[in-house]
């Protein structure tokens, strides 16, 4: 029998976390063997002893270990200290399922990530579609970002996303699976011979971009990724942070935000594309911004959007990474 653990890193979302836990004790297949990891990262609001005493209950059903962390050392950190642990006591398994703990899977989700997995040997990674929970579908499949997405996403003009299509940094959500560059870590399941190889992520990202630059490293080990919406996974987008939701008004930028997208510039696209990069994208997110305010359209920008990235490029802060 096929064997799964899933990871699940928790931070001040216990509630969410445990809703998690039974929607795979209720929908998980009975053709694999299910194991899941539950982390906290050094919550201090009480989610260690919810999640302790959650283990402890559906542990009947699904093997469950809670592993408390000391500090938060953000989602890589803990993705990275469940491996450990699975490693430490030589847990064997076949594919490794990172669950965010604001997730929770329908029936067939895990089935239909492993058939993807199991039938392709160039497919390391793969990831589910995410709905809400009234199953509106959101964003979950992307392109690795670069100048030209950068321009894009910073002009907001239609017919420049028409034209460059190729380029844009999020996929239009097919029916069928499809290659991408990357997926959403919400739900992305692992190979684990992609882990014998690449066996952490870089724990440098606090938060953001580390599936990013996993799949990166990933893809240049010469493993796909793929998206697979048949496999559905309900979202409560954005509840530890409050700013993955991109179709509605944003929360101010954390640092960490700007910190982990200038290290995922750098580190994979080099000083000078990233220097360019962000001159273009503050020249051009300035226009848009211009363009907004004569056209009166709605701001859904997060505030201080401009400013902050300024003093977080790589103009202001430098290479340091």
């Amino acid at each position: 029998m096929l064997k799964i653990i899933i990871i699940i890193v928790n931070y001040k979302t216990a509630e969410l976390a445990c809703k998690c836990i039974d929607s795979i004790v209720k929908k998980k297949s009975n053709k694999y063997e299910v194991s899941i990891l539950i982390v906290d990262n050094n919550s201090m609001d009480g989610s260690g002893e919810i999640l302790l005493h959650k283990a402890g209950i559906a542990s009947s059903q699904v093997s469950i270990k809670y592993i408390s962390s000391s500090f938060n050392g953000g989602y890589a950190y803990g993705n990275n200290l469940a491996i450990n642990y699975i490693n430490k006591k030589g847990m064997d398994f076949d594919y490794l399922w990172l669950l965010n703990p604001d997730t929770e899977i329908k029936s067939g989700a895990d089935e239909a990530l492993v058939d993807v997995l199991q039938n392709n040997t160039e497919i390391g990674i793969c990831g589910s579609q995410l709905q809400d929970y009234d199953g509106g579908i959101q964003i979950s499949a992307f392109r690795f970002p670069n100048v030209i997405s950068e321009i894009l996403s910073a002009l907001k003009l239609g017919f420049l996303d028409d034209l460059f299509k190729s380029y844009k940094g999020i996929c239009e959500m097919s029916p069928v699976p499809m290659r991408v560059d990357w997926v959403a870590g919400a739900s992305m399941m692992i190979k684990s011979s992609v882990l014998q190889k690449l066996p952490e992520m870089d724990e440098k990202f606090f938060l953001y971009y580390e599936e990013v630059d996993y799949c990166f490293n990933v893809k240049n080990h010469g493993w796909e990724c793929w998206y697979v919406p048949q496999s559905i996974v309900i979202h409560h987008v954005g509840a530890a942070t409050g700013i993955s939701d991109m179709r509605k008004k944003a929360p101010r930028r954390p640092t960490y935000w700007f910190d982990s997208r200038r290290r995922y510039f750098i580190k994979n696209n080099g000083k000078i594309s990233t220097f360019i990069t962000d001159v273009v994208f503050i020249i051009c997110f300035s226009l848009w911004r211009l363009r907004r305010r004569i056209q009166n359209k709605d701001d859904l920008d997060p505030p201080m959007f401009l400013w902050d990235y300024l003093k977080n490029s790589v103009i202001c802060k430098g290479f340091r990474i």
